[in-house]
């Protein structure tokens, strides 16, 4: 831990030497504390009488909802008057706020600091490009929703990313990156304090999991929902007592990540509270979520698309691919392997983390059974296996990792020897943990690691001014600076779909949809790959339809210019 704070606070000072990089740091941060602090002052405005991590998660997902309606009726760029009124009670209890220093905000405030450093990099992880931080800027961009099957990760819900869009508006891209990872650092600390408050002495174990863990590292620093979600499904079991608080926390959870159901289910269901309560906490759950849903319904779409609703016998997502087997058999070697044989580029877990989640583990199955405590294991348990059915994903963890974290440590009498024990953990893993990340970071200044089609992007951003641009196996959205359609999603289904679906007359909709320029990545499907799939298969639902557009292009359009093996036509 002290030699990756001290890389990170190496590289801060040698970027604040620049004075530009200075200017543009004052610019991001204060466009991130803007929204921030708008949904704080929102979460306050409804009670100022919470805590600061439930008045800020609560109000984060109050923006998110209203800018729902906001954005259909008006744009999202309205929103910024929701701000306003998060920032007006902020001014009124500004009397009232108090700051105490402690260990756990200096590790908080150094990370923040390399967050900042961090957003202004070139931005590298997938997810970010064409879901997380694209989303945003073309909601801006557009002053308007995404959405449909042009555009299917708009149809999810946005209750995340409608606040990130008001951070692009203020800050750029960059300000986005930042927002997610501020507000993932902020999670850090509540939990640091919810595990010091429960047992004295287990605040820094938090720290020590997120610096010697590279997923909850590299979580902490690219545009994600996943952090945000973890956070709100921590708050939810720790303020169970306030039906309404509850019911929200849990709503905006789902919402935030239509995974965290099993997690925040079992939360309802296993919670000791009248059963009048439960019923008024779970309206308020199926209300939020109902929102999103409607959203869709209205606009002609399957309620829950683009999981599901597709025209035609389309899978989203073959979760086959991912793991270490699927047999039930396998359930119980699974948090070993999880730990024993992830990999951050394998297809396995497509993370890493430390060995110290196994004493966790450990420690949280002898408090289960030493106080008998069901209900805990009940949850923690049901959401393991929701989670086993589904991709085998760290990342896919979040959800129930914070309420993992705070019930292991509960209960707990901690002596110097589980101190020692946990950090020893820590230290056995750190070599396969932080040097991938110091050398992912190392490739990123250094430019060895930029994402695939970014020159072919970057080409159109100067030339496509006539029209929109459609991305065919291209991830880089968010580096896109005109509006775009058909861009990536798992397996490339958006432009499956749209072959399949249209067939030869593929390429001529797009040309009246107003598309002038086509992107065509590499799209090789290796057999190897999916197993599950039949040659038949493969070449019916795979390659053909690539095989089919790439002719298209070729009869209605114009090639171009060919960028590291990214093919440009022009449709005229």
């Amino acid at each position: 831990m002290p030699i990756l704070l001290g890389i990170m606070t190496i590289c801060g000072l040698a970027y604040a030497m620049d004075v530009q990089w200075l200017l543009s740091s004052v610019q991001i941060m204060l466009a991130v504390c803007g929204v921030l602090g708008g949904c704080l002052g929102l979460g306050w405005w409804m009670n100022r009488y919470l805590l600061w991590d439930v008045a800020g998660m609560l109000g984060l997902g109050i923006m998110g909802t209203v800018l729902l309606p906001i954005s259909i009726m008006v744009g999202p760029k309205w929103g910024v008057f929701l701000l306003g009124v998060g920032w007006w009670q902020l001014w009124k209890m500004r009397w009232t706020w108090s700051i105490r220093l402690s260990y756990q905000g200096l590790l908080a405030l150094l990370l923040g600091v390399f967050a900042v450093w961090n957003a202004q990099q070139v931005l590298i992880d997938t997810d970010s490009l064409y879901y997380h931080a694209a989303l945003p800027k073309h909601m801006w961009i557009q002053n308007g929703l995404l959405g449909g099957e042009l555009h299917p990760n708009g149809s999810r819900p946005l209750i995340w990313h409608l606040p990130l869009t008001m951070a692009y508006g203020l800050g750029g891209i960059e300000a986005v990156v930042l927002m997610s990872s501020w507000v993932a650092i902020a999670a850090w600390f509540s939990l640091g304090q919810m595990c010091e408050r429960s047992v004295k002495g287990t605040g820094w174990w938090v720290w020590m999991l997120v610096l010697t863990s590279y997923s909850l590292l590299e979580q902490t620093m690219v545009v994600a929902n996943n952090m945000v979600v973890l956070w709100w499904v921590t708050l939810a079991y720790r303020e169970r007592q306030r039906a309404w608080i509850w019911g929200a926390l849990m709503g905006f959870a789902v919402v935030g990540k239509f995974t965290a159901v099993a997690v925040v289910g079992l939360i309802g269901c296993f919670t000791k509270r009248p059963l009048a309560v439960k019923i008024q906490a779970g309206s308020i759950v199926l209300g939020l979520v109902s929102v999103w849903l409607l959203r869709n319904w209205t606009e002609g779409l399957h309620p829950l698309f683009p999981y599901a609703g597709w025209d035609m016998n389309l899978q989203f997502l073959w979760v086959e691919k991912y793991g270490m087997g699927r047999e039930w058999t396998d359930f119980a070697l699974a948090p070993w392997n999880l730990l024993v044989h992830a990999q951050i580029d394998s297809f396995q877990f497509l993370g890493q983390l430390t060995p110290a989640f196994g004493l966790l583990g450990v420690w949280c199955v002898h408090g289960i059974l030493r106080y008998r405590r069901w209900r805990v294991g009940a949850i923690l348990l049901g959401a393991f296996a929701w989670w086993f059915v589904g991709p085998h994903w760290i990342r896919h963890l979040f959800p129930m990792m914070g309420l993992f974290i705070v019930l292991s440590v509960e209960r707990l009498s901690i002596g110097w020897l589980h101190h020692v024990l946990f950090g020893l953990a820590c230290l056995i893993g750190l070599p396969n943990n932080v040097s991938p990340f110091v050398q992912l970071q190392g490739d990123r200044v250094s430019g060895r690691l930029n994402p695939p089609g970014i020159a072919a992007t970057s080409w159109l951003n100067e030339h496509a001014t006539d029209g929109s641009a459609a991305l065919f196996c291209l991830w880089t959205a968010a580096n896109l600076d005109h509006p775009y359609v058909l861009s990536s999603v798992e397996d490339h289904t958006p432009i499956r779909h749209w072959s399949l679906k249209y067939g030869g007359d593929s390429i001529p909709r797009l040309k009246e949809l107003g598309v002038r320029y086509v992107a065509f990545g590499p799209h090789t499907f290796h057999p190897s790959a999916y197993p599950f799939l039949s040659q038949a298969e493969l070449q019916r639902d795979w390659i053909d339809p690539m095989t089919q557009l790439e002719d298209q292009l070729l009869e209605h359009g114009r090639w171009i210019v060919r960028l590291d093996g990214v093919n440009i036509y022009r449709l005229d």
